[in-house]
């Protein structure tokens, strides 16, 4: 049988590295940019993704990585004056940590779906169920469309009925079945909650199975059990479907660490400020609008800097604990 040629370097390996043709892939592809590469080099390459799917697959996921990494870590080397080898193994570095996922979950980088910071989009699926992305979130759908793996972010599904194949939208480790329902999955970063609009779901993880109602919601983790569902407030949970987040009574920790999923800004809270409470209902498209309102009912004050906003607390004001 004849076998695919192999690539002309090895980059480093890892034990958390469990896929041989993704690492041929990137050893491809970070040679073919290193700038010693030949036209041989190429021809041998293009047998090698025809090999069979599974390596033209693996070929089209590592040129995305390089399409996001590469690039700039080619750039970086150019600029200290290195050698273009020093930009393979710079390479290699960076593609060992994406898949042993110092990153995040590899697979979302290369998600059939995926939405930017500050993105908020609606999506149909093959089957007829539709999806609203939340900002940065990502997710694959199976073939039929009747499945969902949630990767990071947050989703509202509407599902299209069809009694003899379930809905089915897989996170965390556990599997939430629509029941013909409406609701919302979030995952962040492997802390899973779910809440349902419309008639019912039913959530397996970790041996245990709950069915959770309209107007309930329930939560599960690697650090803590599938809960029980209890009554949540849907208006609020829902609010980013139209670019909007509320909150009653929550620290002012919690709304800025919401606020940061939709900005490329770091924000950044100080000291005591982050235990203020806070009531409003904010547009998640104006930071600006955000920071001046929490500056005039909260005794804070905002210094706004490139790239960063510090927040810290204004000894000078007295203490507040409404956001109108």
């Amino acid at each position: 049988m004849t076998l695919p040629p192999k690539p002309p370097l090895e980059l480093p390996r890892s034990r958390a590295s469990s896929d041989p043709l993704a690492d041929e892939a990137l050893a491809w592809i970070a040679h073919l940019h290193s700038g010693s590469e030949t036209a041989e080099d190429w021809a041998r390459f293009d047998a090698w993704k025809t090999f069979d799917a599974a390596h033209e697959q693996a070929a089209a996921k590592a040129q995305k990585l390089w399409d996001k990494l590469g690039t700039a870590l080619l750039e970086k080397t150019r600029r200290r004056r290195t050698l273009p080898i020093v930009a393979v193994i710079v390479l290699g570095a960076g593609a060992l940590l994406f898949l042993t996922g110092t990153f995040g979950e590899p697979r979302a980088y290369f998600a059939e779906y995926q939405t930017s910071v500050g993105e908020i989009r609606k999506v149909a699926l093959r089957d007829g169920s539709t999806v609203e992305l939340d900002s940065t979130t990502s997710f694959d759908t199976d073939a039929d469309g009747r499945g969902v793996d949630l990767y990071a972010g947050q989703i509202y599904v509407s599902v299209a009925p069809d009694a003899a194949h379930p809905f089915k939208v897989r996170t965390a480790g556990g599997t939430i079945t629509a029941l013909g329902t409406a609701f919302i999955v979030r995952n962040d970063g492997g802390s899973v909650s779910v809440a349902v609009s419309e008639s019912a779901v039913k959530i397996a993880y970790a041996g245990t199975e709950v069915r959770v109602h309209a107007g309930q919601g329930t939560r599960y983790s690697q650090q803590g059990r599938l809960q029980h569902p209890t009554a949540v407030d849907l208006d609020a949970m829902m609010a980013w479907r139209n670019g909007e987040i509320t909150f009653q009574n929550q620290p002012l920790t919690t709304v800025i660490k919401e606020m940061q999923r939709y900005q490329r800004q770091r924000l950044i809270v100080l000291g005591g400020a982050g235990d203020l409470p806070v009531t409003g209902l904010f547009d998640v498209r104006n930071l600006d609008t955000l920071l001046t309102s929490l500056e005039r009912a909260l005794p804070i004050k905002v210094m706004r800097l490139p790239g960063f906003v510090l927040i810290s607390v204004n000894s000078g004001r007295d203490s507040s604990s409404l956001v109108k």
